[in-house]
């Protein structure tokens, strides 16, 4: 017969390395707006994505959603990248690498208001 806390500890080690996991891939990542998205938030978002008229021609969707990627008109000739994870109204949450220098930083505004461009989705 198995006891209760070798029923319990299987689940508390999958819940710890899950965000164990979710650090570091944050960590790993949070230098490169494209690489943290699809390895952290979005791992279906395409490949060749480095200049802004790249991430523009990736474009499949006007309307904003949660898990759909922002592409933000900024910082030309590369552009951003970011991930939608809440729609609350007119406004949208977004996470996002490399915003701020190499840092994982999240906002919540009108999309016009971070000159998001579109959005590509699954």
């Amino acid at each position: 017969s198995v006891n209760r806390e070798e029923q319990i500890a299987p689940q508390v080690a999958r819940t710890t390395n899950s965000k164990a996991a979710a650090a570091s891939c944050d960590s790993d990542n949070k230098c490169n707006c494209v690489l943290w998205v699809r390895k952290c938030r979005a791992s279906w978002l395409p490949t060749g994505m480095t200049y802004i008229w790249e991430k523009k021609a990736k474009k499949n969707e006007s309307k904003p959603a949660a898990g759909r990627v922002a592409i933000h008109d900024i910082y030309y000739p590369y552009g951003h990248v970011s991930y939608v994870k809440k729609v609350d109204g007119s406004k949208i949450t977004i996470e996002e690498a490399n915003y701020s220098s190499c840092k994982v930083t999240s906002r919540t505004k009108k999309p016009s208001e971070m000159s998001v461009y579109g959005y590509i989705k699954k």
